[in-house]
């Protein structure tokens, strides 16, 4: 769920930085990544160190310092398979939807419930409706706030999307996945 991961760019250093360089590239890189998507790198969390910043040249021209700095970022960068607990978002006809606390761009889409499972028009949630045999059943509700368990099926990037540039499709279709109240 949580990698490390390596990147380099180019900082500018304001002149009034010069004597507190370090502290400034490390304001400038959460500036610049911290809550933002990486496609096929994640969400990023925060720093986690940085390796190497080079001399700054100072361009007579614009009086800051520019710095080449290589440092490696906390992602979240879920894989397929990996099992999660969340709580469920919201409800809809088309897909229930998880969020993680810092994450709630997370759709499980209605194929990828347990067998049994149907959205009730009335209560505008989805259900899952266990059979024991033909005259036993339960019906166990997928309310929003409960805590679940996901599996992550798929992870999408798509930048051009300002609002959801990273999505998580997932699963509760095997025992032990859903609201973990019912386990």
């Amino acid at each position: 769920m949580f990698i490390v991961s390596e990147f380099k760019d180019t900082l500018k250093i304001h002149p009034q930085h010069f004597n507190k360089e370090k502290e400034s590239v490390r304001f400038l890189i959460n500036r610049k990544y911290a809550n933002k998507i990486i496609p096929d790198h994640g969400l990023v969390i925060g720093i986690y160190k940085i390796l190497n910043i080079s001399d700054g040249l100072v361009k007579i021209t614009e009086g800051y310092s520019t710095v080449e700095v290589l440092f490696q970022l906390i992602m979240f960068k879920p894989f397929p398979g990996e099992v999660i607990r969340g709580s469920i978002f919201k409800n809809t006809e088309n897909a229930i939807i998880c969020d993680i606390g810092f994450f709630s761009d997370i759709i499980i889409k209605p194929n990828q419930l347990l067998e049994g499972s149907q959205y009730d028009n009335t209560n505008k949630k989805w259900k899952w409706v266990y059979e024991y045999d033909e005259e036993n059943k339960n019906e166990f509700y997928y309310d929003e706030e409960l805590e679940c368990r996901f599996k992550i099926k798929e992870v999408k990037y798509d930048i051009q999307n300002k609002k959801s540039p990273m999505m998580i499709y997932g699963k509760m279709d095997e025992y032990g996945l859903g609201c973990i109240n019912w386990w």
